[in-house]
């Protein structure tokens, strides 16, 4: 079974210090190698430095079955019979097969619950639209998914940016003509 690394890009951060990123990425894996906690929560195979620093984690094969057959479980007992027929984004997740269909992830306590605000997008509409734009969007809306999946309160708020240059155009001209 081969799985794709996943990575996280933090060579922004090693322009603070004058390390090597390569020397970073050797003590980070020396620290997680040693880390017990770590060893508790999961069964990692290898952990690899590639290139110029990019740290490379890989579970375990039996780790990898064991996390997702607790997730098809869950998921298969979840869908129901009939799930396929007409199915929509989340079918399937709600069903009489008496599984949550939640992928064995639990949602939180109501003692926990909590409100969160999620201010995305905020294009500056007093400037052209481009592809970037929908970065923000695309992040601010999975995280507000993701909240909501583990039972929060979320608040989605779509700040369009600055209106002031805008406006001031508007007074300029107003003020111009008279």
């Amino acid at each position: 079974m081969s799985h794709g690394p996943p990575f996280t890009p933090h060579a922004s951060l090693l322009t603070l210090t004058q390390a090597k990123p390569r020397d970073v990425a050797e003590a980070v894996r020396a620290s997680l190698q040693a880390d017990a906690v770590l060893a508790e929560v999961v069964d990692v195979a290898a952990i690899d430095i590639a290139g110029p620093g990019f740290i490379n984690m890989r579970l375990s094969d039996t780790y990898m079955q064991s996390k997702l057959g607790v997730m098809l479980a869950d998921a298969d007992a979840g869908a129901g019979a009939g799930a396929g027929a007409g199915a929509g984004a989340g079918a399937g997740m709600s069903g009489g097969g008496g599984g949550s269909g939640r992928l064995g992830i639990q949602p939180i306590s109501a003692s926990t619950r909590q409100r969160v605000v999620v201010d995305f997008s905020s294009p500056n509409i007093a400037k052209e639209m481009h592809v970037g734009h929908l970065r923000s969007t695309i992040i601010g809306d999975t995280l507000s998914r993701v909240l909501e999946f583990l039972g929060h309160d979320v608040v989605r708020l779509n700040h369009v940016g600055d209106w002031g240059k805008c406006i001031l155009c508007i007074v300029v001209h107003c003020c111009t003509e008279t």
